[in-house]
Order: structure tokens, then C-alpha cells, then sequence
């Protein structure tokens, strides 16, 4: 019998290599899902096809000289979230401490904010 594979989700129809994509795949019935990983500067795992970050995210360089928090600053944006909202997922935000990045998760309406400041991120929520 034949299989079939999802090529980085469905990333004909989805964003590739994103959650949406795969449970796009599951919900199609495919046997299998293939992704993409590569790792950071501080040797952490993360699912993106190419070696830079430009093509798919909002900011740019080499996947193996960026950390994995740098790397997660990358990925949210308001359709991110708008999205996660729509599929009933929260959008947690880890470890947000500048209060540049605190201002935009509170813009973009993050549903947790993880930080090693909670007094900065409870005075702009009080803002």
C-alpha cells in the first residue's frame, strides 16, 4: 500500500514547518509528516527548513548563530497569535525581560507572559 508523506505539514496550504501545518497533515489523513530541524548557536533543536531565518520569519541570519531565544523572537507575530486564538492555543511568551519586548506581547495579546521581571510586566499590564 502506498504512503503518504506530508512534506513540512501540508506547506502547500499551511505555513511550513508550523503546528498548523502539521495538524493540517493529520487532519488530511497522511501517514507520516516531515519536518525540518536545525540547531541553534547554544545547541537547542528548533523546526525550520533553511539555514537562514529571512525567508520565513521577520528577522534575518544564520539559524546556527542565533540562540534560541534570539530564534524565538523571530516566530511571534500578530498572525501567530491570532491564529493560536482561533484554534482555541494559547500563546505563552518565554522569558520576555526587555520592556520593549513585554509592551509588544501585551500588543500583540499573549495570553502568559514568563519573566524573570514580573514587576515590569505588571506595571505595563497596568498601563
Amino acid at each position: 500500500m502506498v504512503k503518504v508523506l506530508g512534506h513540512r505539514g501540508c506547506a502547500g496550504i499551511e505555513p511550513e514547518n508550523t503546528m498548523r501545518a502539521f495538524k493540517r497533515a493529520m487532519d488530511l489523513g497522511v501517514d507520516f509528516i516531515e519536518l525540518d530541524v536545525r540547531m541553534s548557536r547554544d545547541k537547542k533543536l528548533v523546526v525550520i527548513h533553511d539555514d537562514k531565518v529571512d525567508r520565513t520569519t521577520n528577522g534575518n541570519g544564520y539559524v546556527r548563530d542565533l540562540t534560541f531565544e534570539e530564534l524565538k523572537h523571530k516566530f511571534v507575530d500578530e498572525e501567530v497569535v491570532e491564529e493560536c486564538h482561533k484554534n482555541d492555543i494559547e500563546v505563552n511568551a518565554w522569558v520576555v525581560n526587555d520592556i520593549e519586548d513585554i509592551e509588544m506581547m501585551k500588543e500583540l495579546g499573549v495570553d502568559i507572559i514568563s519573566s524573570d521581571y514580573p514587576d515590569r510586566v505588571l506595571e505595563e499590564l497596568k498601563s
